[in-house]
């Protein structure tokens, strides 16, 4: 008797502990979904409907969590979309919680985007070229990873010069205008606009720069926010990588400006064994903390006197030891772990791997081994000034 009250007392109490830490949680059903669609936006509209599947299914989430899926099909302005409302199952503090995701705004965006001249931008995004696809595929849980996620439309476009830069935010600013002006209410729109340069694009995979644009809007205020930030990045870049002379396009100032809030910034140290330095104010490290570029060094060398020929583009460095180096945004197609090609540099013609494969920055510890120049990074905010 004692071993069965012993054995149900442990089921009761363990009961009781996986109440305690999953709470009370009940599924939501068909009429709670149609109650949640009735309250969005694009369904408030009479001549937009829809069908809820009779049943639901389960699909285990990547998090190990059990998530309930419904169908649904609709019909918004005369056109056909299908999409999926999830009731997504996650853990909170080891409490069990719940909530609905849905995957239909930003699908009814690109439906409003159709019928607008995007310009030179595209909708560009695989997911949704593959999406309806997946409408006669099993629904897996990689594909509700995917919907949780919330992937949605973003719009693609591209520059290579600081005037194309101005049009892409005209062209953005001229498409949130039809937007808002349709009968599209509170629509974000997405971009990314990449910075093509032919010595930035010739690697495997491009790392971000500086340059590279992307963001949402849901005003025209973000709109111009962006088109500052990202003028003042651009500005950033092309004093990072040397691509291009900016002077011609830029006051000193503004020039100025954007340098004096960056954040990475170069120092050369008074004494090689002090931590008090002399700030460089023209030149900067990477934003993403890559380094000192190739065609940063170029101007290092430059200011330090050293025996240097070519440009910030392709160099040679005659050492006082007798070594050369030779180095090139041009030199990118190195071979890398027999799996990518990558940049590299020369040392008495002799070909030397960068550390990583999209890399044409060096640390400061190997800008003074290759230079003997006593480099180092200062770091800045508002909040501490300058500090090492």
């Amino acid at each position: 008797m004692k071993t069965i009250v012993k054995c149900l007392t442990s089921i009761v109490s363990a009961a009781i502990i996986l109440l305690l830490f999953t709470g009370c949680v009940k599924r939501y059903n068909r009429n709670y979904i149609e109650s949640y669609l009735n309250d969005l936006y694009i369904f408030t509209d009479n001549s937009n409907s829809y069908e809820i599947s009779k049943q639901c299914f389960k699909v285990e989430g990547i998090d190990g969590y059990t998530d309930y899926v419904w169908k649904v099909s609709s019909d918004i302005n005369g056109k056909n979309i299908n999409f999926y409302v999830i009731d997504d199952y996650c853990s909170d503090a080891g409490r069990i919680v719940h909530d609905i995701r849905d995957t239909h705004y930003n699908h009814c965006v690109k439906y409003a985007l159709s019928d607008i001249d995007l310009l030179s931008f595209d909708l560009g995004n695989a997911y949704y070229n593959n999406y309806l696809e997946r409408e006669n595929k099993s629904i897996d849980k990689d594909v509700i990873h995917e919907l949780n996620a919330g992937t949605g439309y973003r719009l693609k476009s591209s520059y290579n010069n600081y005037d194309e830069y101005i049009k892409r935010f005209d062209e953005i600013t001229d498409i949130y205008t039809k937007i808002s002006n349709s009968d599209w209410k509170d629509v974000s729109l997405c971009f990314d606009i990449d910075y093509i340069h032919e010595y930035r694009d010739n690697v495997d995979d491009k790392p971000l720069t500086e340059a590279d644009v992307f963001g949402r809007v849901s005003s025209f205020d973000d709109i111009e926010k962006l088109k500052q930030e990202y003028k003042d990045r651009f500005i950033i870049m092309n004093i990072d990588y040397r691509f291009y002379d900016i002077s011609d396009i830029f006051s000193s100032d503004e020039i100025r400006d954007a340098v004096s809030k960056h954040y990475y910034r170069i120092g050369i140290l008074d004494e090689s064994d002090s931590d008090e330095y002399t700030l460089i104010d023209d030149l900067v490290g990477n934003q993403y903390g890559y380094g000192i570029s190739f065609g940063t060094m170029y101007e290092l060398l430059k200011k330090d006197g050293q025996n240097v020929a070519g440009d910030a583009l392709h160099y040679t460095y005659y050492k006082d030891n007798g070594d050369v180096y030779e180095f090139s945004y041009a030199f990118n197609d190195s071979l890398f772990d027999n799996s990518k090609y990558g940049y590299y540099y020369k040392l008495n013609n002799e070909v030397v791997n960068m550390n990583y494969y999209f890399n044409n920055h060096f640390t400061c510890k190997k800008v003074q081994e290759i230079t003997g120049i006593p480099v180092v990074t200062v770091y800045y905010t508002e909040e501490k000034g300058f500090y090492m």
